[in-house]
């Protein structure tokens, strides 16, 4: 029989006992149960791994295939310092001159922290450490073999599990992530077709991801397919950090992205931008703007807005620069915009070119206000009226119109509309509705006040009348293929409406070939081998100081050619010139040095004479190979 003693031990061992097993009951329920959720992210984040693979951006080439931008292979660059260990002065020391640290600054970035986890153990916090983002494939070989040159003392009889620990910290503890740099390889030539990328970071599964975007641009609006598809890896790693292929998860390769095709060709930018520099260096405007295009598609050859910056250095460009005039920033465009309103009224059969109008010996008081030519011409055909571009005579010509057919017209010409280029940033520019008309109004906005276009709107505007009255979407794409050169997607010409018809076209490119004649104001656009159409335009500018118009100008020339069978239409506007006032004086000449270069470079079959040297590669010696407010007495030409 048990004495009292024992039964007193038996009873407090059982009571132990229990009481252990309800504790690590207890402890079981918090872990299993309780915080299973938690531990299990715990434990994952420490044995799984989301290899993201960064597919490769798609090039940006103009119409023969030269690269506008494109990528270049660089490496991401970081460390495992729990690897380097000890070993961080060591490394620091090799490493610092090639990544371009301060050595202590590195020894530092190398150090191992820890914390404490839910299971009290204390972790490594900082096994992934960014050392460079963007390092040259050059130097991330040096790296390497800076690496490889690290060496124990007596390597040679160290023990196995030592030498394990020198190789890993030669071959794991500093690792280089494939990535890409965005390339462009001509600078600042249509820079603001082109556009520039920037950079996003965010994570997959707990995986830093940087990726390029478009920020402007092409690069933006094209944006999805430049980019590609990310490629994704999910598996599990040993306590060395090696992978356990059997356990291998998602494993998805990375698709590259389109090359995006556009009708931009390099040699027809340089010579546009060469003409506009040469333009502003003589006539010293605060900026210049030009287009070339073709009529009959609304493909843009070339585009530039002037003042620009360079995307390979975006950072250091002012954000005004980075702008692109054509389609962003509006105007009023002045005599330019007699185009549309001598379609309008030959179209509405108010007009003929034979018709005589009374100018006024050169000013005329209308509705209690005066408009003034800058000559003083008297009475003369419609014809010679548009080629002198004299206000009277067109605002005389005007009021014969229905206003509200006229602003029809206008708005079938694209005015108060996106063009629909394919480009961020385009505004609509504006035209007021006929019930906001002032008396005046229908004497000012046909000779281009009161209505405010973009560039592109007004060059796209013209171009209709040289394509028979047909108005195109300007197009900047042409197809979008992959890495080997096969056609995803092929973009053809868009025929946004007839504006005019054709008959009213024909007589308003009579008229406007008489511009660009001896006997009107575009003299100085006049080419040798070729019968030119066009307009010249000289438009004050509003100042929204004063809110009145001051001596500052707008001046352009918009044309075509061959008249009757155009090739192209170009667009000058000078801005604020400080020698010259005049489209014809200024613009008109710029025109014509661009215009003689690109029908050399394109062979353009001549209407007249012969080319000035023979359609063979001598023929191009000398081009660039590849860059509402109140009336008041107004001067336009």
């Amino acid at each position: 029989m048990l004495r009292a003693s024992q039964l007193r031990w038996l009873f407090g061992l059982t009571s132990a006992l229990v009481l252990g097993l309800c504790g690590l009951g207890y402890r079981l329920v918090v872990l299993q149960v309780l915080r299973h959720e938690e531990l299990r992210v715990l434990a994952d984040s420490m044995t799984q791994r989301t290899i993201v693979r960064e597919p490769w951006r798609g090039d940006v080439l103009d119409v023969n295939g030269n690269p506008l931008a494109r990528s270049h292979p660089i490496k991401h660059v970081w460390a495992d310092p729990s690897i380097i260990g000890e070993h961080r002065q060591e490394v620091a020391r090799l490493l610092a001159p090639l990544l371009g640290y301060n050595e202590a600054e590195l020894e530092q970035r190398l150090q191992v922290t820890t914390r404490t986890n839910a299971l009290n153990n204390v972790v490594r916090t900082n096994q992934f450490v960014v050392l460079r983002q963007e390092v040259s494939i050059e130097t991330w070989q040096q790296v390497t073999q800076a690496m490889f040159s690290l060496r124990a003392p007596n390597e040679a009889s160290l023990k196995r599990s030592e030498r394990r620990l020198w190789t890993a910290l030669r071959e794991r503890a500093i690792r280089g992530d494939d990535g890409q740099k965005r390339i462009y390889p001509n600078g600042t030539l249509a820079a603001h077709v082109v556009g520039f990328v920037g950079v996003t970071n965010y994570s997959i599964n707990g995986t830093p991801v940087r990726e390029p975007v478009g920020f402007d641009g092409i690069e933006a609006t094209f944006n999805k397919d430049l980019s590609g598809v990310v490629g994704i890896r999910t598996t599990e790693l040993d306590r060395g950090s090696r992978e356990l292929v059997n356990y291998r998860g998602q494993d998805a390769e990375a698709h590259a992205g389109l090359n995006v095709v556009l009708t931009l060709d390099l040699v027809l930018q340089k010579i546009l931008e060469s003409g506009l520099a040469e333009g502003a260096e003589k006539f010293g405007p605060v900026n210049t703007m030009g287009i070339i295009l073709r009529p009959a598609t609304g493909e843009i050859l070339a585009m530039s807005s002037g003042l620009t910056f360079n995307p390979n250095e975006v950072g250091t460009a002012p954000m005004e620069n980075r702008r692109n005039r054509l389609i962003s920033d509006f105007y009023e465009p002045g005599s330019t915009f007699k185009v549309v309103s001598l379609s309008s009224a030959i179209e509405d059969g108010v007009a003929r070119l034979s018709d005589m109008i009374n100018c006024e010996h050169g000013r005329w008081h209308y509705a209690g206000h005066d408009l003034t030519d800058h000559e003083h011409y008297d009475t003369l055909p419609l014809e010679i009226v548009f080629a002198k571009s004299s206000n009277i005579g067109i605002a005389k010509m005007a009021l014969r119109m229905d206003p509200n057919l006229f602003y029809r017209h206008v708005r079938d010409f694209g005015f108060g509309s996106r063009t629909g280029i394919e480009l961020p940033g385009e505004v609509i520019g504006r035209i007021q509705e006929p019930s906001r008309w002032q008396m005046t109004s229908m004497t000012r906005i046909p000779i281009g006040y009161e209505v405010a276009a973009t560039p592109l709107q007004m060059t796209m505007a013209v171009a209709a009348v040289a394509n028979h009255g047909v108005l195109m979407r300007p197009q900047l794409v042409k197809r979008l293929q992959d890495s080997r050169g096969r056609v995803v997607v092929e973009y053809r010409p868009v025929k946004v409406r007839q504006a005019i018809s054709t008959e009213a076209a024909r007589q308003a490119v009579v008229a406007m070939k008489t511009v660009a004649s001896t006997n009107g104001t575009g003299v100085k656009a006049i080419l040798d081998q070729y019968t030119v159409a066009g307009k010249t335009g000289t438009a004050w500018k509003w100042n929204t100081v004063t809110k009145r118009y001051d001596k500052r100008y707008y001046s352009s020339f918009i044309g075509f050619f061959p008249a009757e069978n155009p090739e192209l239409c170009i667009s000058v506007i000078m801005d604020q010139p400080r020698v010259g006032t005049y489209g014809g004086q200024v613009a008109a000449p710029v025109f014509r040095k661009i215009a003689e270069q690109a029908a050399h470079y394109l062979r353009i079959p001549p209407d007249r004479g012969t080319l000035a040297s023979p359609p063979g590669e001598e023929s191009r010696a000398g081009l660039p190979t590849v860059a509402q407010r109140s009336p008041r007495p107004l001067v336009n030409n």
